[in-house]
C-alpha cells in the first residue's frame, strides 16, 4: 500500500514547482512530507525534446531519492520544449515518481504551442527564460496575450498537469500491486 503521508524527496528547490506540487497534493487529498533538494537534472538547462525533458524528470527524482534517506519516494519535475512536424515549438512538462520498491511512473503535460516570439528565441538557441518578462511587458494591453504570457512565464498548467497525472498513477499503481 502507498504510505500516508507520503515521505517524498523533491528534486528541486524551485518555489514555483514546490507551490504547484503542494497545491496538487491538496487538490487530490494527499498528505505528504516534502524534502526539497537541489539536484542536477543531468540534461541541458533548456531541454529541446520531450525525451530529454522526461529524462531530466527521472534523473531529478532518482538523485533526490539517493540524497534523502528518510524519503520513501521522490518526484522529479522538468519543463522543456519540443518542435512539431511543422517546426513549431511547444512547451511541456514531465513529472516522474520513483520509490524504494523500484516502482516508477512518469507523466507528461499537454504540449502547448508557443507564440512566434518564443519560437524565434528558441530557434536562435537563446535561453527563453531571459526573454519571458519582455513578452509579458509587450502583452500588456491585450488580455489574452497577458494570460498566455503568464502561463508561459510561470509554467503552472504544465507543471500541475504532469504532477497530477504522475501522482494519480502512483497512487493507482499501489492499489493494484501492493498486497
Amino acid at each position: 500500500m502507498i504510505e500516508h503521508p507520503l515521505h517524498m524527496a523533491v528534486g528541486t528547490i524551485s518555489s514555483k514547482k514546490l507551490e504547484y506540487l503542494n497545491l496538487t497534493l491538496g487538490h487530490l487529498g494527499l498528505e505528504a512530507e516534502l524534502y526539497p533538494v537541489n539536484v542536477n537534472s543531468g540534461v541541458s538547462e533548456q531541454p529541446l525534446s520531450s525525451a530529454e525533458t522526461k529524462k531530466g524528470s527521472l534523473l531529478r527524482a532518482r538523485h533526490a531519492l539517493q540524497v534523502v534517506n528518510r524519503a520513501s519516494c521522490a518526484i522529479g519535475i522538468e519543463i522543456g520544449y519540443e518542435r512539431d512536424e511543422q517546426g513549431r515549438y511547444h512547451i511541456l512538462g514531465w513529472a516522474t515518481i520513483i520509490d524504494r520498491k523500484d516502482r516508477q511512473v512518469a507523466a507528461q503535460s499537454q504540449p502547448f504551442l508557443l507564440p512566434r516570439y518564443h519560437h524565434q528565441i528558441l530557434t536562435k538557441g537563446l535561453p527563453l527564460g531571459e526573454f519571458v518578462d519582455d513578452y509579458v511587458r509587450q502583452s500588456m494591453p491585450h488580455t489574452q496575450q497577458q494570460y498566455m504570457a503568464a502561463i508561459i512565464r510561470d509554467r503552472r498548467p504544465f507543471i500541475k498537469q504532469a504532477i497530477e497525472a504522475a501522482l494519480l498513477q502512483y497512487v493507482n499503481y499501489g492499489q493494484f500491486f501492493d498486497k
